[in-house]
């Protein structure tokens, strides 16, 4: 039996109004599947879950302060709430857009439009029910922006202004609600837009911090477009990788698989791509001609810390996030100097399994660059040279995890223990990458002739 047969039988033996609200109407209406039914009732609402629990529809309180109910069933989210105001008409009047304010009553099967939602959504049009809707909660901007993206939405004037005014407020809102619809964005962000249409609406700098002053700086030797606009690049041109438009012969299906909090993994990795650069400004310097941004990827990731845990990102998110900021520059560093096996090593022990991920970051930053510039064939140089990188990485990885020497053999051979073992392995493990030792005896040999370790 459908879940909405089951919810409207319910409402019948109990003898109360039930309404379906919210984004799935619109996305009906657009054609488009939803899997999130919103569901708000008139009185009688535990009765309600009761008598649903007994149908074996688990459902949990989400809100106890808005007595939001939620279960999981056959892959659709069921929220069930209680209607705010006096009647359903009151509700919508109160709920954040137009094209959100659309209920459709179960009882009697009508369509209940009082804020013109259906006219907005056959003209693209993303309003406010009332000009106080963001001001009492700029959450709502973020939730405005995840609409623009997927639908094509336009904002009208006075939406548009009210966004404007309340951005600065923020700030202000819950740290979870930030992240949640923050992330939502960048999930719903294919064509990698997000920070550009942000940026029209002037809400970006109210959501990323140095975005207005990264616009004022980092035209130089490398660059003749400005720091936000090369981090916008960047992030786009991760989301083109992803979907397979820019060639790059690295094997991303098992670096993807990991979700946090909700979000796959390539998610976060996007928002790295754009706040790779976020601490140009605090680190520009201009002597004469010359301009620097020295140490830019240490201040980023301070500045990118601060935001993720403005922004309540998980601390794994945050971990992940900022060793992308930090690492950045590194392939490019070894890409550009001699010694390169020495300096493989040091860069995969520093940053482990943040390694591929960086790599990958690495290569955007640096083709974002390029379509600046007529730089074809240096572009050809760097993708060789992050394909070798990751391969050899993967060569570093298999060592570390098969290492040619084991505790036992150390144990037997030399009476190791302790944290000696590790080192041991540790020493062996890097001689074996820089194809010093190729089997157990020489390294015993290496072991047994370096007396103390």
């Amino acid at each position: 039996m459908d879940i909405i047969d089951i919810i409207k039988e319910a409402l019948i033996k109990l003898n109360i109004e039930g309404f379906i609200v919210g984004g799935y109407l619109r996305d009906s209406y657009l054609k488009k599947s939803s899997k999130d039914i919103d569901i708000a009732v008139s009185d009688k609402i535990e009765e309600l879950i009761k008598m649903l629990e007994e149908k074996y529809i688990k459902f949990f309180l989400l809100s106890d302060s808005d007595k939001i109910y939620r279960a999981n069933y056959n892959n659709s989210l069921i929220d069930i709430t209680v209607i705010r105001g006096k009647n359903i008409y009151e509700d919508l009047k109160r709920r954040d857009f137009s094209v959100n304010s659309i209920a459709y009553s179960l009882q009697d099967d009508k369509l209940i439009d009082p804020e013109k939602g259906i006219a907005d959504i056959e003209n693209k049009i993303l309003r406010t029910t009332n000009k106080d809707r963001i001001k009492e909660d700029p959450i709502r901007i973020l939730r405005g922006v995840r609409l623009l993206l997927k639908y094509g939405f336009t904002l009208d004037n006075n939406t548009k202004d009210s966004f404007k005014t309340f951005a600065c407020k923020i700030k202000e809102c819950k740290k979870e609600r930030k992240f949640m619809e923050f992330m939502k964005i960048i999930e719903e962000d294919t064509d990698g837009v997000c920070f550009s249409v942000m940026d029209e609406l002037e809400v970006l700098d109210y959501i990323i911090p140095y975005s207005k002053e990264n616009k004022t700086i980092g035209k130089c030797k490398y660059h003749i477009e400005d720091a936000l606009t090369h981090m916008i690049t960047t992030y786009k041109t991760f989301r083109c990788f992803m979907k397979g438009e820019i060639e790059l012969n690295i094997d991303t299906e098992g670096l993807f698989r990991e979700n946090i909090s909700f979000f796959p993994l390539k998610y976060y990795l996007a928002l790295a791509a754009f706040l790779h650069d976020i601490g140009k400004y605090i680190c520009y310097n201009k002597k004469g001609d010359k301009i620097t941004f020295y140490n830019h990827h240490i201040k980023g990731e301070m500045i990118a810390v601060n935001f993720l845990q403005d922004y309540g990102f998980p601390k794994k998110a945050e971990k992940f996030i900022s060793n992308l900021v930090l690492g950045h520059m590194e392939p490019l560093f070894i890409f550009n100097n001699k010694e390169a096996d020495k300096h493989y090593l040091k860069f995969f022990r520093k940053y482990q399994d943040f390694t591929p991920y960086i790599i990958i970051l690495s290569f955007c930053d640096v083709y974002a660059t390029s379509l600046y510039h007529d730089h074809d064939e240096e572009i050809v140089l760097y993708r060789s040279f992050i394909e070798n990188l990751y391969t050899e990485f993967l060569r570093y990885k298999a060592i570390m995890q098969n290492p040619v020497i084991s505790a036992v053999d150390l144990i037997a051979a030399k009476g190791l223990e302790g944290r000696k073992i590790q080192e041991a392995i540790d020493l062996i493990n890097e001689k074996t990458y820089l194809r010093e030792v190729k089997d157990k005896y020489q390294a015993l040999n290496i072991i047994k002739g370096r007396g103390k370790i």
